[in-house]
């Protein structure tokens, strides 16, 4: 093995316990704790989430609250698509197949906030302090403001841990899909908890 080929099997490998320490933070938070939100990534993720908004304006006031998020998962699903199909890539399109995962976690604090409007936006100030954010938005424009702690799950996969008892620690996956939704009762209040400042 030369000197470039160890270099890759190392630098993988120091990625992928870094992607296993993101999994697991971000899987064992609270929606309330916008761990997501307040990462490092999330830092990469906003300026494809601001220019969406840009790139879909043309196409109405709808699609530009919501371009911002379809555009913070197409972004890492194209990068996915291109080291997979033309770069044959595989490790690098699972990476970024994971930040796709991880743009949808990024997004659930932001959709959950959609009445309670706490979050600390962009310019430093909450939604209530101006005139919202796009989640609200885009759930007021559909009538379905009321779902915005019941569509959340969607965007989060939840993970049970496991006591000393010897079963791995990742024992079990939950995920809530887009199909189960029409069976969840929406709740009445908005998302409660400690947000960051």
């Amino acid at each position: 093995m030369d000197a470039v080929s160890r270099a890759r099997v190392v630098g993988r490998g120091v990625l992928l316990v870094v992607l296993a320490w993101w999994t697991v933070t971000f899987a064992t938070a609270t929606v309330a704790s916008n761990a997501a939100g307040m990462s490092f990534l999330h830092l990469v993720n906003l300026p494809f989430h601001e220019a969406g908004h840009l790139v879909f304006a043309p196409f109405g006031r709808f699609m530009t609250a919501l371009g911002g998020s379809l555009l913070q998962l197409i972004v890492p699903l194209v990068c996915a698509w291109t080291l997979f199909f033309r770069t044959e890539d595989p490790f690098g399109a699972a990476v970024a197949t994971w930040w796709t995962g991880q743009n949808f976690v990024d997004l659930a604090p932001y959709i959950a906030d959609a009445r309670a409007l706490r979050l600390v936006l962009l310019g430093g100030r909450t939604g209530a302090e101006v005139e919202g954010h796009d989640w609200e938005a885009i759930l007021t424009m559909l009538g379905w403001q009321r779902f915005d702690v019941t569509l959340t799950p969607a965007f989060r996969v939840r993970v049970k841990l496991q006591g000393p008892d010897g079963q791995p620690i990742l024992d079990e996956l939950e995920k809530t899909s887009m199909t189960s939704l029409p069976t969840v009762v929406a709740t009445e209040e908005p998302l409660t908890g400690d947000l960051p400042p």
